[in-house]
């Protein structure tokens, strides 16, 4: 579904995020922070999954969109909306981080935030936005790594 058709903003492909939702194993009471909620689609998909006990924190730079995605979630109180830097917010601790944009780097703020266990989501790109992966020779982690050439949204700051 098109958000902005001017500046090329969309919901995404609701399959591949399914897909990674599953992966993450995202259970009843978990904190979320969402970076890049856009009109709020998914961010109501999480409220669902995290149910009353858990929260959302959806986090998107653009003041409009965040104030559309705030609008749209009105029947989700487990779901807060920020406008701001989604690489810098602070909401304590958190159970999974799902960034919905390319980065070429995680925000050292995302990964002091996640408790012991805790799960990161976030597409991996290359300067141009291109789908990247990971060296092998690099730090090891525990991840899937889908190598599916995907154009995302570039992530302000994260390059």
């Amino acid at each position: 579904m098109t958000i902005d058709v001017s500046r090329n903003l969309n919901n995404g492909m609701p399959s591949f995020w399914a897909r990674n939702f599953e992966h993450l194993d995202i259970a009843r009471g978990d904190r979320v922070l969402q970076v890049g909620a856009g009109a709020g689609y998914y961010s109501a998909v999480l409220a669902e999954i995290v149910g009353s006990a858990g929260r959302v924190t959806a986090v998107k730079t653009d003041p409009m969109l965040a104030s559309q995605a705030q609008a749209n979630l009105v029947n989700w109180p487990q779901v807060d909306v920020i406008s701001g830097d989604g690489r810098t917010v602070d909401v304590g601790e958190l159970d999974v981080v799902i960034v919905f944009a390319g980065s070429t780097h995680p925000s050292r703020c995302w990964l002091d935030r996640l408790i012991e266990g805790g799960r990161l989501l976030m597409p991996l790109t290359d300067e141009s936005g291109l789908s990247a992966s990971r060296d092998p020779a690099s730090k090891p982690v525990r991840g899937i790594f889908d190598r599916r050439r995907l154009r995302l949204s570039l992530h302000r700051g994260a390059r």
